[in-house]
This record gives structure tokens, sequence and C-alpha cells, in this order.
């Protein structure tokens, strides 16, 4: 059971890489791809995970600076395909994976440590706030309605009619005759 299951496993291997896109043992190699995983050996790491593209597994073995990387970072690794590796999933089934034997230096790739996320963000922000600033200039554009010249007349001469110089000191009886001339003038 178990080697048709290793043989099972590389069959679906070669049918995620794209129908037989990986090239033969021997044959130079580049995956990119977000490590999952770094192996340690007795001297240090032996190995690294990659989750790349088709979000498969790739051992990347080799490399002299495997210690320099964290698990989450996005790398590139060029060497050469190596035999696969068979070796018990996480999922505890036997699985198959591609090897990759770095030849040159893996390389860190540009904007690995900021998530997808936070560019997303930031744009919402500021369309929200572009969005207010617009709703806020155009409330304080709008013309404020003047009052017409007949209308301030109206205003002062009700407030003449109550010329404060000849009302009673004491509070109550001044708002006892300002009560008085106002319903004078309604009657009027």
């Amino acid at each position: 059971m178990v080697q048709w299951t290793i043989l099972v496993s590389a069959g679906l291997l070669a049918a995620a890489v794209g129908g037989g896109r990986v090239p033969p043992i021997g044959e130079p190699i580049t995956v990119e791809g977000r490590i999952d995983q770094i192996d340690e050996g007795p001297s240090g790491p032996s190995g690294m995970w990659m989750r790349v593209g088709d979000d498969r597994a790739v051992l990347v073995r080799g490399g002299d600076r495997l210690g320099d990387f964290v698990v989450g970072e996005r790398v590139r690794a060029e060497g050469t395909r190596g035999e696969d590796h068979v070796h018990v999933a996480r999922d505890g089934r036997i699985r198959r994976y591609s090897v990759v034997l770095a030849t040159e230096p893996i390389v860190r790739l540009q904007g690995a440590g900021i998530p997808m996320w936070i560019p997303a963000t930031l744009a919402g922000l500021l369309a929200v706030f572009l969005v207010l600033a617009l709703v806020l200039g155009r409330l304080q554009a709008r013309p404020r309605p003047r009052r017409s010249g007949a209308a301030v007349a109206d205003v002062d001469a009700a407030w003449s009619a109550l010329d404060p110089g000849d009302l009673p000191t004491d509070p109550i009886d001044a708002l006892a005759e300002l009560a008085r001339r106002a319903d004078d003038e309604d009657q009027t």
C-alpha cells in the first residue's frame, strides 16, 4: 500500500506542477515562494520547505545561508533538481516532494515583510478621507442666503419699539413691560 501511495503522490506532483513541467533530475530549476518550515540538523539548518505558487511544498537543500531566513519570508532559490524526497507530511500521509539543490545564494524577495492587508487598508482610509474632504468642501462652498434690505428694516423697527432706556429697573417689571409691548405690536 505504501508503494502505491508514493506512486500516486509522484503523479499528483507532476500534475500539480503543470503537466510535467518539472525538469528532470540534475537540470536547472528556479522556485519562488514563502518559507513554510526550516529543518534543523546537528550542525544548523539542513533544509527549508517552501510553499510555491500552486501551494505545493518544495524542499530546498544546500545554500550556506539557510540560517539567515525566517519562516514566512518570500525567497527565490536557484539550483538543480535533486532526487525527490519521500517524507511523512503533517497530515500523517507519506508524500513525495521535489528537491532543489541550491547552487546560487538564496535571494530574499522585495516587499516580503508587508502583508497585503496593510496597503489595502491604507487605500480604503485614503478613499474615506477624500470623500469626507469633498463633502466638507461642498458644504463650506455653498453661498449663504442674504437678508433683503426690507427684512433688515423690519427687524430694526421692531427693536426700536423695545427701547431698553425706558424699562423699569426691576427685572420682573421690565419683563412684564416687554411682554405688554410685544402684545401691543401683535395687535397692530
